[in-house]
C-alpha cells in the first residue's frame, strides 16, 4: 500500500515508464498503473508536486493503492492526511523532453499486461536540464554511477561515463575539451569583488608558453547569472572553493590570450555552467 505520491506510469503512447513531471507537461498521452495486478489508466495532476491519481482508483491489493481513512484496505476512501513526496526522480537524459504524437487508439489489457512486463525493473524516462543533472550525480553514490543511463546528444552514457573530470585532461590542447559531448567538471575558486564575480578553474591548460585557466566574469548586475551566484554566496557565506559543471561550446581563447572564456549566459537551462559547493 502507498503512501508516497505516486511518480511513475506507463506511457502507452511511448512505450516507456515515465515520471509524474513529465506525464504532466504532456497530459495529452494515455498513462496506466505499471503493476500488472492492476493497469488502471491513471492522469497526472499538481497540487504542489506533481503525482498520477486513478480516476476509477487501483484495484484492492495493488502496490499503487493509496492509504485509506479507515484503513481496510478498500481504497474507497483515499486517506486525506498529506502524501509524503518521494524522492526526486533522476533524469535518464540531458535535453528537453522529445515531443511525440499520442496514439489514436487506447490499449487493450492484453497489450497492457506485455508492455508492463516488458518495462518491468526499468528506469523511468525522464528530461533534465543540466541543474537536474549534476543534482542528480551529486545525490548520487559513486557505486551507482556506472548502473544509470544518461542520454546526451542522443549518445547512450551512463552517469559515470558521461561526466569528464578536468583533472584528466593532461597536456591536450583545450579545443579537444569533451564538453559538447558530455558533461566536463573540476575544481573552481570564486572571487567576490565588489563589482563581478571571477570564476576561475583550478585546472590550468597548455596555450602556447603559458598555462592558462578557464574564466567566466559575471558583472553584478542584476542579471540572471548575478542572481545566480548572489544566492549561492548566500546559503553559505564562507565557501570560495566550488565544483564547476559544464556543458556547452569550447572555451574560446580571450583577446589577451590569458584565458579561456566560458559564457556566462545561463538562460539556456541545458548548455551553461553550474556551481556546486565543494
Amino acid at each position: 500500500m502507498r503512501t508516497e505520491l505516486m511518480q511513475e506510469s506507463i506511457c502507452w503512447d511511448l512505450s516507456a515508464n515515465v515520471t509524474a513531471d513529465y506525464a504532466y507537461a504532456n497530459k495529452e498521452f494515455s498513462y496506466f498503473c505499471p503493476h500488472s495486478v492492476c493497469l488502471q489508466e491513471v492522469r497526472p495532476k499538481r497540487i504542489v508536486n506533481a503525482h498520477f491519481f486513478a480516476p476509477e482508483l487501483h484495484v484492492a491489493g495493488c502496490p499503487n493503492e493509496p492509504e485509506n481513512a479507515e484503513g481496510d484496505g478498500t481504497a474507497l476512501k483515499p486517506s486525506k492526511k498529506a502524501s509524503i513526496v518521494g524522492a526526486p526522480s533522476v533524469p535518464t537524459e540531458l535535453g528537453p523532453a522529445k515531443s511525440w504524437r499520442a496514439k489514436r487508439s487506447k490499449p487493450t489489457k492484453s497489450e497492457l499486461f506485455a508492455l508492463a512486463n516488458a518495462l518491468k525493473g526499468s528506469a523511468p524516462s525522464c528530461a533534465g536540464t543540466l541543474k537536474d543533472v549534476v543534482d542528480a550525480w551529486l545525490r548520487m553514490p559513486s557505486e551507482q554511477k556506472a548502473e544509470k543511463p544518461l542520454l546526451i546528444n542522443d549518445e547512450n552514457f551512463s552517469y559515470e561515463s558521461g561526466f569528464y573530470c578536468l583533472s584528466s585532461f593532461g597536456e591536450t590542447p583545450v579545443e579537444e575539451l569533451p564538453c559538447t559531448s558530455k558533461v566536463i567538471y573540476g575544481m573552481a575558486r570564486v572571487k567576490n569583488d565588489e563589482t563581478c564575480y571571477w570564476i576561475t578553474s583550478v585546472k590550468a591548460f597548455h596555450c602556447a608558453d603559458n598555462k592558462v585557466n578557464l574564466i567566466i566574469n559575471v558583472p553584478k548586475n542584476g542579471s540572471l547569472t548575478a542572481n545566480y551566484l548572489n544566492n549561492l554566496f548566500e546559503t553559505d557565506e564562507s565557501t570560495k572553493s566550488f565544483t564547476l559543471f559544464y556543458f556547452g561550446d569550447v572555451p574560446k581563447l580571450s583577446a589577451s590570450g590569458k584565458s579561456y572564456g566560458i559564457s556566462k549566459d545561463i538562460s539556456d537551462d541545458y548548455r551553461r555552467f553550474v556551481l556546486a559547493p565543494a
